[in-house]
């Protein structure tokens, strides 16, 4: 299981990081960068968060892990006495963020955020909620949930456009 598995995308949560790196050590993670931007950001005073969000947007629109750690640095140079709490929230984990430039370019915009498997999870509980009257016990409603995450798994990246890489 998870023979194929060559990324773990996650919201910077230990448990979650610790549980990918027991289960699976060779899979490298990915911290979300959207988790990552709000986390900072709200530290920051209202007066100064579009600044420091400009800055952390060009710290993540760039190529190369290198030029993005450059651009980090100058953040939180620039800040830190100003946002000296938003500023450790940067820097925490910061290079957990940048894996996904491991990976093809084309994949990036894909594989930076959990946005798309936080869309994916919204509309399984969509589903779950159309049909709550209908399932007869907690078994029932499991065995639909596997279904549909079983479905995703298989058929996901291949009807989306997917993430099969040479990587």
């Amino acid at each position: 299981m998870g023979k194929n598995l060559k990324l773990v995308i996650a919201d910077d949560a230990g448990g979650l990081k610790a549980a990918a790196a027991a289960a699976y050590p060779a899979v490298v993670v990915q911290n979300c960068v959207v988790h990552k931007m709000r986390n900072v950001l709200k530290r920051v005073k209202f007066k100064h968060k579009a600044m420091v969000a400009e800055g952390l947007k060009d710290i993540f629109r760039s190529e190369t892990k290198p030029e993005a750690m450059t651009k980090a640095k100058a953040v939180v140079k620039r800040w830190y006495l100003i946002e000296p709490k938003a500023m450790e929230s940067l820097r925490f984990n910061l290079e957990d963020c940048f894996t996904y430039l491991q990976f093809p370019k084309e994949v990036w915009h894909k594989i930076r955020t959990t946005n798309l498997l936080e869309r994916e999870f919204r509309e399984l509980r969509r589903r779950m909620k159309v049909f709550d009257n209908t399932f007869q016990n907690e078994r029932s409603a499991d065995r639909y949930a596997n279904t549909i995450i079983n479905y995703l798994n298989q058929n996901y990246p291949l009807s989306r456009g997917g993430l099969h890489t040479n990587a």
